[in-house]
């Protein structure tokens, strides 16, 4: 009958109208905000932590991280940081593609060695640091890696875990995870040039995991955050 179907009509209506009224003005106070922290770091106290940690510390865009994960012992052995040594020195001979060369000498890159034709400015790990060691009534600053190579595992475990300036940041307490950072030269932190040398550093750690198996790699840092995040949206 038509006073059904008026009255089904009229409840429509109110119905859109009460969304209308209730929804909208809702939905346009609800902030859109599609930033890396709003995306994935709650409000409240994890929010607030994040603030806490950025007052102390400032966000790198360049620094990539590899943390390799030892499966059948710990990276304190001589043979072993000779193995993370060789990793670094593989990831310091990747070189820039012609193309990009010109991106390097871009304003504000000057400061930089433009003449040499490295993707990573700087490389570091456990197997290039500096330690303090007493000489007779001094102590020195160090080479972890001596002339004649590393010293006993237990010299090294002492010697690293002992600086608070690697002990939990470039190696674990218990000595199986050790992290590799790899900071990218400048000029060359566009998305589609960054994520080329990205994945070359992958290719770099992967050829050297074919030599050294036994052991679980993950790539971290903002560069690799926001190249995931690019590529997933």
């Amino acid at each position: 009958p038509r006073a059904a179907v008026a009255g089904a009509i009229g409840v429509l209506l109110l119905a859109a109208s009460l969304t209308v009224g209730v929804f909208v003005p809702a939905a346009i106070q609800v902030p859109f905000d599609f930033t890396v922290a709003k995306l994935f770091v709650q409000d409240g106290s994890q929010q607030a932590e994040l603030q806490s940690v950025l007052e102390r510390f400032e966000a790198d865009e360049q620094d990539a991280f590899v943390l390799l994960m030892h499966e059948e012992g710990d990276w304190f052995a001589p043979e072993r940081l000779e193995a993370l040594r060789g990793l670094q020195q593989r990831i310091e001979g990747i070189e820039i593609e012609p193309e990009h060369a010109p991106l390097t000498r871009s304003e504000g890159c000057q400061e930089e060695d433009t003449l040499t034709p490295r993707v990573f400015s700087q490389v570091a790990s456990i197997s290039s640091a500096q330690v303090f060691r007493r000489r007779g009534d001094t102590v020195q600053l160090e080479p972890l890696r001596q002339a004649e190579g590393y010293g006993a595992a237990a010299r090294s475990r002492s010697e690293l875990l002992g600086n608070p300036l690697f002990s939990k940041r470039m190696i674990s307490l218990d000595g199986k995870s050790a992290l590799l950072m790899a900071r990218i030269r400048c000029g060359l932190h566009l998305d589609a040039v960054r994520s080329i040398y990205l994945d070359k550093l992958r290719e770099a750690t992967g050829q050297w995991l074919t030599q050294n198996p036994g052991i679980k790699p993950y790539f971290t840092g903002v560069p690799y955050i926001q190249n995931d995040i690019i590529q997933t949206m």
